[in-house]
C-alpha cells in the first residue's frame, strides 16, 4: 500500500512538473528579444515620423510593420512592461536604438547622394 502512495505521489509530480514546464516554455515564446524589439521600434520610430499628419495611414502603416516583424502589440507591450520593471536596463536598448537610427540615417543619406 505504501509504495502504491509513493509511486502515485510521484507519478502526479511528475505530471505536474511537465504540466508547469510546458506552460514556462509556451510563455516563452511569446517573448521577443531585445534584438527584435530595437528593430520593431525603429521601423515604428520612421513611419510614425513619416506618416505625422496622417493617423490613419500611420495606423495601417504600423499594423502592417508589427506583421512584417511577426510581433503583436501585446508582446510588444509586455516587453515593455517587463523593461519597466528593470529600468537599468533600458539604457542599452535606447543606445541600440539610437544607434540603429543613426545608421539607418546614414544609408538613406547615403542612397540620397548616389541619385544625384
Amino acid at each position: 500500500m505504501k509504495y502504491i502512495t509513493i509511486t502515485a505521489i510521484a507519478g502526479l509530480l511528475f505530471s505536474l512538473n511537465t504540466i508547469s514546464y510546458c506552460a514556462e516554455a509556451e510563455k516563452g515564446k511569446d517573448k521577443i528579444t531585445v534584438e527584435q524589439f530595437v528593430s520593431l521600434y525603429v521601423d515604428l520610430s520612421i513611419s510614425a515620423e513619416k506618416f505625422l499628419e496622417d493617423s490613419t495611414q500611420l495606423a495601417k502603416v504600423q499594423d502592417s510593420i508589427f506583421a512584417a516583424h511577426n510581433i503583436s502589440r501585446k508582446q510588444f507591450d509586455d516587453f515593455r512592461k517587463n523593461m519597466d520593471e528593470e529600468p537599468e536596463k533600458w539604457t542599452d536598448v535606447w543606445n541600440k536604438i539610437v544607434k540603429e537610427l543613426e545608421k539607418r540615417d546614414k544609408e538613406a543619406t547615403q542612397r540620397r547622394e548616389e541619385k544625384k
